[in-house]
């Protein structure tokens, strides 16, 4: 991408429209970390059935080892041998649930003063967590499949809690707790904000998006142009329909959504950074540059064993294509036909 390729792209001047009263938060996240908070797990270092050592975390339990492997550990009187032997085991203690509540609580407050909003509004997901369309609609990989089977002890009690505030709904069954947000967030429009962690929401247009551990105060992803990418080293941040052709080639890992193999964030902006901040009517000529990739890379016969029948299927890449938007892209309204009409384009 050079400056005068980008040039070529009609980016117009917007207008900041007044500040957003009503914070949306997609609560899940939140919830999962608050109830974190009433658990300490540590990581010992274990030989012979003795305890030589603790770790705050596995990745620097695994450090450790990584580092004493060729030498020992003269600290702990270990021979290079004494570390073969040596194995991780995982030590859990529990606090009470009310301190996973108050540390909701406080979360969420951080949030609702960090957005400068005057009220809030949050969504749970439902308790049938596979209910979503999503689990039907992923054929080539399971959604959510990566996911650890085993979850923070009190997070049935964090969420049992957070439905009895009166600020927080819970989502419907068809539903994930980010579509109804988005959903929300196109009826209040420029006078909302969502409070997000999960990326896929910044994929939304027409409203305020925040996320607190990423950007000082909301931002306003307009309709009026494809989106916005902006890059931070090998990070890369987005909003709009630009960032969900950005996922559409880099891939989910969170929730097992893989897209284009050897395809990361710096290969993604430079093939569609020049469009960041560009006019809405050049979205077909963003979506073009991923089509190109995936034809490139799929061809006409793709063949994968099916997640559900285990039966092996033959697909286009547009077919793997329009799988991939379909996980990704959060719904606006019941009936959303978004996906449909960028394939449509092609």
């Amino acid at each position: 991408m050079t400056e005068e390729t980008a040039k070529e792209y009609d980016k117009p001047v917007l207008k900041q429209p007044p500040p957003p009263e009503l914070l949306i938060l997609d609560m899940d996240s939140l919830v999962y970390q608050a109830a974190l908070v009433a658990q300490k797990t540590e990581y010992a270092a274990v030989l012979d059935g003795k305890e030589i050592g603790t770790f705050h975390s596995a990745k620097a339990f695994k450090i450790w080892q990584e580092d004493s492997e060729e030498f020992g550990d003269t600290l702990h009187g270990l021979s290079r041998e004494d570390m073969a032997k040596v194995v991780r085991e995982k030590k859990t203690s529990l606090g009470e649930p009310e301190d996973a509540y108050k540390a909701f609580d406080s979360i969420v407050k951080q949030w609702f003063e960090a957005s400068g909003c005057k009220k809030w509004v949050g969504y749970i997901g439902n308790d049938d967590s596979k209910s979503n369309f999503r689990y039907k609609a992923a054929q080539r990989f399971p959604y959510k499949g990566g996911r650890s089977p085993e979850k923070p002890h009190y997070l049935k009690d964090v969420r049992e809690y957070t439905k009895t505030l009166p600020n927080v709904r819970v989502s419907r069954p068809l539903y994930e707790s980010d579509d109804e947000v988005v959903m929300l967030s196109q009826k209040y429009k420029h006078k909302c904000c969502i409070g997000y962690i999960d990326k896929d929401i910044a994929n939304t247009q027409g409203c305020y998006l925040f996320n607190m551990n990423t950007m000082e105060q909301p931002v306003f992803s307009s309709k009026k142009v494809v989106g916005t990418l902006e890059k931070s080293g090998n990070k890369v941040e987005g909003t709009g329909v630009l960032h969900l052709l950005h996922q559409a080639l880099i891939g989910d890992t969170v929730d097992n959504i893989k897209c284009v193999p050897k395809v990361g964030p710096v290969k993604s902006y430079e093939l569609l950074g020049e469009f960041s901040g560009a006019d809405k009517k050049y979205t077909k000529d963003a979506l073009q540059v991923v089509a190109g990739v995936y034809k490139e890379t799929f061809g006409e016969s793709h063949t994968y064993k099916h997640v559900h029948t285990g039966k092996e299927v033959t697909v286009s890449w547009q077919d793997v294509l329009r799988e991939n938007l379909t996980l990704l892209h959060m719904i606006r309204w019941e009936g959303d036909t978004f996906v449909d009409d960028l394939m449509e384009m092609l």
